[in-house]
């Protein structure tokens, strides 16, 4: 039987470690479909998976790297899609929800047919939640509903990981970059900006949010 593999290549950008400071990376591992317990380590940043048994449809795949301190980066998640017998049908939009709450579904079309689609987490609550979503072809046909659990990093700007996003915040995360210390530090809530990098930029972003109410 014909193996179909999937080549998966990690550019610098993402494998950049910037959430810790720290320069060397010593581990990269990662993981499909939010199946974190079946984590796999990467080598250069490049590995192959076998995805000959996946069902039809939208997938993700999700790595995070280690620096020499022990510290991991934010996890980066893209999805990918399965596609179906050939036929006539094209897949052109997605339909995804959390926790089971499909009265509050998001449609979206797929980037460009590209696959894939931006999910945005950032008011979720921190802890452990689950994605659901279906596919849709050009004849308005949905695919089968695939699940998959995941753990949500907490509100954008929650820095001192209370759920709350306030005035604290601010002060603990001038703390952290006055001094370094990442305790009691929630790094993927204090990438205010979302450019993969904490500076003094993110202090600005959290108080124009704190001002305005919107990122």
């Amino acid at each position: 039987m014909k193996r179909l593999r999937l080549i998966i290549l990690i550019v610098a950008a993402v494998c950049s470690i910037a959430a810790t400071g720290q320069k060397t990376i010593v581990q990269e591992e990662c993981w499909l479909d939010g199946k974190i317990a079946a984590s796999q380590s990467m080598t250069g940043g490049t590995m192959s998976i076998d995805v000959s048994s996946f069902k039809p449809g939208l997938h993700t795949f999700t790595m995070r790297v280690q620096d020499s301190e022990g510290l991991w980066s934010s996890s980066v998640t893209r999805f990918f899609l399965m596609p179906v017998a050939p036929s006539e049908a094209t897949i052109v939009r997605c339909m995804y929800w959390f926790d089971g709450d499909m009265q509050h579904a998001v449609t979206a079309p797929l980037e460009g047919n590209s696959g894939m689609i931006s999910v945005d987490v950032d008011n979720l609550s921190r802890g452990e939640h689950t994605l659901s979503w279906m596919v849709g072809d050009d004849r308005g046909t949905w695919s089968e509903v695939t699940t998959v659990e995941f753990i949500a990093p907490g509100p954008l700007g929650d820095v001192n990981a209370d759920d709350v996003v306030s005035v604290a915040d601010v002060s603990l995360l001038i703390d952290y970059l006055l001094s370094g210390n990442a305790e009691g530090i929630s790094l993927e809530s204090a990438d205010c900006n979302k450019n993969g990098d904490i500076s003094i930029s993110d202090v600005a972003a959290l108080i124009d949010y704190l001002l305005s109410g919107m990122w």
